[in-house]
């Protein structure tokens, strides 16, 4: 569950995702709070389309890595097909306008997707995970034109920071 601030209405959203084991659907729904004490206080549940697909899926089975929303109102989800790991989808849900977009990440950012952790860099949807002894995060900075950055790319040898902490602190880490 979450909560952000609806810009237009100065009202707050609280935003919940749940997933209904006995029908096999996820259900995402939005309340409205903040307008008066005459507002309708009730659950509405979103329509959307590339939201509702994710578990009828009969011929791939795919998991969901936990949403992220941004302060704009956008609820990013990442789902994953677990044959092969390595085709990811990223759904954007504008819970303003109701409306969403769908779109692949590309391959070449994780070799293994199952690991990786899904998260916001600055309000903007990421990525982040392990390559070799790096950690490296991918930054969504325009999910409309599903623009990557790779200025923000970040990243920095594990091996060398420990290095770098053991020689500053006199800690010993050993190799597992």
């Amino acid at each position: 569950m979450s909560i952000y601030l609806h810009s237009s209405t100065g009202s707050y959203n609280v935003v919940s995702l749940y997933f209904e084991k006995e029908n096999r659907k996820i259900s995402f729904e939005v309340i409205d709070v903040g307008y008066g004490p005459n507002e309708d206080l009730s659950w509405r549940t979103l329509k959307i389309s590339d939201f509702y697909n994710l578990t009828r899926q009969e011929t791939e089975s795919f998991y969901v890595k936990r949403p992220v929303i941004s302060t704009k109102g956008i609820a990013y989800l990442c789902r994953i097909c677990k044959a092969g790991l390595s085709n990811a989808e990223i759904i954007c849900i504008d819970i303003n306008k109701e409306v969403s977009t769908t779109y692949i990440a590309p391959r070449n950012f994780f070799s293994d997707w199952e690991n990786v952790k899904f998260m916001l860099w600055n309000d903007m949807s990421s990525v982040l995970g392990f390559v070799e002894e790096s950690i490296v995060v991918w930054v969504l900075e325009d999910h409309k034109n599903q623009k990557w950055s790779d200025i923000k790319m970040a990243i920095f040898s594990v091996s060398e920071k420990l290095s770098s902490l053991e020689e500053g602190f006199g800690f010993f880490f050993s190799e597992r």
